[in-house]
């Protein structure tokens, strides 16, 4: 063992050495991969002459700094800081009462594996990608007490996350779209119509107000979109008839009379039509997969496609623009056309064990 990393009794590491006369001892945890990291920091510290510089900082605890970061950091700069409240919610009555600084990696993967075994309201298990929402929360929260002076260590700079099992993206035909907008009640319908026409998200479609769409220059201009820019989508025939024909006298595109707002929830309208409509596991964003892959099959640029979308970098388009059975299908029988070996291979002259004698030049002239 690293004789400046020492183990106790009770199975907590610490770590011990001298600096300038005076001993020093701490007690890092039950992660012996830790201590190692923290000592090593430690000794780039004091080459480079930094060691015992290190900022003043606060005795805060969890709770009270993950107030403190949901209003002056999540609220100001998030635009999805209603998640990272989310997430805190599971994450401050683990770590309640614990000081920012005495929590350490060891602790954070007891609260990983505590998530793990934990189950929702349903009775099912919490998902991989609901726990690293939490742990990017985390990691996150602690960057930002690093940068306002209340710790001078981030026990979650090693922690990993777990591997997402993300669900198998759906791509409809165009008979499934159909069946999808014929079993739509009529709110529902024009909605799905625009998804699969545009590729435009659930919240850019809903938040439409009149003053988005331009019949004249055939565009719907997005104002709030997910990456905080606005941009403008190019309508076909068909989006350009079914906003032609729908009441224009409120401020939003799907008006509802109710809260006199626009319409916020189609989660429950959409399944009934799912259900309906004989389609399985199909959910609102994947009619955004089925506009960008049927983009991508009919040779739009993915950079075009991209732009569409609203995505900061084609990588990210990538992942949507998913190739079909069908589309690969006729991707290798277009080969076939251009190479010229659309020929029939009598099989019967084929004899087992006797493939080596056949020769199979042929098929390329």
């Amino acid at each position: 063992m690293n004789r400046n990393i020492r183990k106790r009794k009770d199975g907590k590491y610490f770590i011990d050495f001298t600096y300038r006369g005076k001993r020093v001892r701490r007690v890092v945890g039950y992660s012996k991969t830790e201590a190692k990291e923290i000592m090593e920091e430690i000794r780039a510290k004091i080459r480079h002459g930094k060691y015992g510089l290190e900022k003043k900082t606060e005795n805060i605890k969890f709770e009270d700094f993950a107030k403190e970061y949901i209003d002056s950091y999540a609220k100001v700069n998030k635009r999805s800081w209603k998640r990272d409240q989310t997430s805190l919610n599971n994450l401050i009555p683990f770590f309640k009462g614990y000081y920012l600084s005495k929590i350490n990696a060891d602790l954070i993967e007891k609260y990983k594996a505590k998530r793990k075994a934990d189950t929702n309201r349903k009775g099912e298990k919490i998902s991989e990608t609901t726990i690293n929402r939490e742990l990017t929360c985390l990691k996150t929260l602690y960057n930002k007490a690093n940068e306002w002076d209340k710790v001078n260590h981030n026990p979650t700079s090693n922690i990993k996350n777990f591997k997402e099992n993300n669900q198998k993206q759906i791509i409809l035909n165009s008979s499934e779209v159909q069946k999808l907008i014929d079993s739509a009640v009529d709110h529902l319908k024009p909605i799905i119509i625009i998804a699969v026409n545009t590729g435009m998200r659930r919240g850019e479609i809903l938040k439409l107000k009149w003053k988005n769409i331009n019949f004249i220059k055939g565009y719907i201009e997005i104002e709030d979109s997910k990456s905080g820019e606005s941009r403008k989508v190019s309508m076909n025939s068909t989006v350009f008839e079914t906003l032609k024909r729908m009441d224009k006298k409120q401020r939003y595109v799907f008006y509802n009379p109710k809260t006199k707002r626009n319409i916020v929830e189609i989660k429950r309208s959409f399944n009934t039509a799912r259900k309906k409509a004989g389609l399985k596991k199909v959910r609102f964003h994947d009619l955004r997969h089925t506009a960008a892959t049927r983009m991508c099959e009919l040779g739009v640029p993915l950079k075009v496609v991209s732009k569409i979308l609203g995505h900061s970098t084609i990588k990210m388009t990538e992942r949507y623009a998913n190739p079909t059975p069908d589309s690969m299908k006729e991707a290798v029988e277009s080969l076939a056309d251009v190479l010229k070996t659309r020929h029939k291979v009598d099989t019967s002259q084929i004899l087992p064990g006797r493939d080596s004698d056949v020769n199979h030049s042929y098929l390329y002239n």
